[in-house]
């Protein structure tokens, strides 16, 4: 089993009771601060719907597009079709935070990939958690990466701000986010007047972390 951790964070704080429920189309979890609605049917593979600062209704993503988990194979891959939805889960977690977590499955192999999803009451803060199971007979290709988060942005300028280097604070600017770009660190997206914060588990210089931006 595989797990890899991203954090995705409006920079705005606030204490704010989190929901998560049923939607026509899927999932919906959030707060009074940040809300993510997710297409989730056993028909095909988990999608975003929305996600939002609920306060300023600014969109951060672009409808019906692919959520995570991305897998990265070193070799060659499980064939398609691809890992469809087959169930949600539901948890309580200390201090007023929840867990939705969405389960999947490659019919084929019967490898199963989990998202877990925590969103917590103090802040405009989404945790994503992947999880990679063989629950089949034979062994699975090799897997390189796994991408709990993707996202793709709606259209329009955004700015890309990195994590400053080492013995220094903050964050500096990057340019505008024309073409692929990668970092090896935590970025900040900047769309007009909001910014969302993308970080993780940098992994003590032992695993391999990165975000990548197309």
């Amino acid at each position: 089993m595989r797990i890899a951790f991203f954090l995705l964070i409006f920079l705005a704080q606030s204490q704010a009771q989190v929901d998560v429920q049923r939607t026509a189309q899927g999932w919906r979890i959030g707060n009074t601060k940040i809300a993510l609605e997710l297409i989730a049917s056993p028909s095909g593979a988990v999608k975003v719907a929305s996600l939002r600062n609920v306060s300023s209704k600014a969109e951060w993503a672009a409808a019906a597009t692919a959520s995570g988990p991305a897998l990265a194979w070193v070799s060659t891959p499980l064939p398609e079709p691809g890992f469809v939805f087959v169930s949600a889960t539901t948890r309580e977690l200390p201090d007023g935070a929840k867990e939705l977590s969405l389960h999947s499955e490659h019919k084929s192999s019967r490898a199963r990939l989990i998202l877990h999803i925590r969103c917590y009451p103090q802040s405009a803060v989404l945790e994503y958690e992947a999880q990679l199971e063989n629950a089949g007979s034979t062994t699975l290709p090799l897997v390189d990466r796994i991408s709990p988060l993707v996202l793709t942005l709606p259209a329009g300028p955004t700015e890309l701000y990195t994590a400053a280097e080492k013995e220094e604070h903050g964050f500096r600017p990057a340019g505008k986010v024309a073409s692929r770009a990668e970092s090896s660190n935590w970025v900040v997206l900047r769309r007009g007047a909001e910014s969302m914060l993308v970080g993780g588990d940098l992994g003590a210089g032992i695993l391999d972390w990165r975000v990548a931006l197309d």
